[in-house]
């Protein structure tokens, strides 16, 4: 069955972002951060096709929490900025896109079986998720490496514009 996946927004803009004057959860000298979530429909159906268990088609939305997308009242909200903070929310719908794909295709002999093959699925692409989004932000030094940010970007843009990709920088989605 299909699995979509939707951004909500697709780019960001700093109105995305709430304004604080400090956060405990900006570390060093970040400024701003994106809290992106991958929601799943609460009540996934799960259809039985000819013995095989499969979960209907449904959607997952992915989307900043918007308590937690944050920007210092202090900062300048620049472009680059604001890029490199795409790139944090772009980087999830990728690894949206991938556990889809293996959401889709997950069969099961019982119910049950296929409920342990969908909690698999996602622990792992949350897992890559997490792996990626810190190898982003060691490797562009939170955006302020330009040639990592620039090629991070091309990385992310490519991806975005294969629909069957994997990997984004040689990281599992």
């Amino acid at each position: 069955m299909a699995v979509n996946v939707i951004a909500n927004p697709v780019n960001l803009s700093w109105s995305n972002f709430r304004v604080v004057d400090s956060s405990p959860d900006l570390s060093g000298d970040e400024v701003a951060q994106i809290h992106p979530e991958m929601r799943l429909p609460p009540n996934v159906q799960v259809v039985n096709s000819n013995g095989a268990f499969r979960l209907n088609a449904f959607t997952i939305t992915v989307a900043p929490v918007p308590q937690d997308t944050i920007v210092l009242r202090s900062a300048t909200q620049t472009a680059d900025l604001l890029r490199h903070e795409q790139g944090h929310y772009d980087l999830p719908i990728l690894v949206a896109k991938a556990m889809a794909r293996d959401l889709g295709a997950a069969t099961g002999s019982s119910a049950s079986a296929l409920n342990t093959r969908v909690q698999t699925i996602q622990q792992t692409h949350n897992a890559n998720a997490q792996a990626i989004d810190a190898a982003y932000d060691t490797q562009t030094d939170h955006g302020k490496d330009s040639l990592q940010q620039t090629s991070w970007n091309q990385a992310i843009a490519a991806a975005l514009g294969n629909p069957a990709t994997g990997t984004v920088r040689g990281l599992r989605l």
